[in-house]
């Protein structure tokens, strides 16, 4: 709940470059991925990008056998998506 309220707070600030400085310094992004996020170009608000990321690495894990079952990958997809609805209500 402390995350939630604290995504929901940031969404709020509408400065995606402070919202990313503040997840760097949270520990949820690292340097280089800060760096990553922020030479993306998008007319989309930034914070849906690592969502995207989180979904191609478990699409990519399935493909290559690290993940054996379609359920968890159905699972993983599903947490996945509760966050972003959490960021868009």
């Amino acid at each position: 709940m402390l995350i939630y309220g604290m995504l929901r707070y940031f969404v709020s600030l509408q400065s995606t470059a402070l919202i990313m400085v503040i997840l760097t310094i949270l520990g949820f992004l690292m340097p280089k991925e800060q760096l990553t996020l922020e030479s993306v170009r998008t007319t989309n608000n930034k914070y849906f990008v690592p969502f995207i990321w989180a979904s191609s690495v478990v699409a990519k894990a399935r493909k290559e056998g690290m993940i054996k079952s379609d359920i968890a990958v159905q699972k993983l997809l599903s947490v996945n998506d509760l966050l972003t609805g959490w960021l868009v209500d």
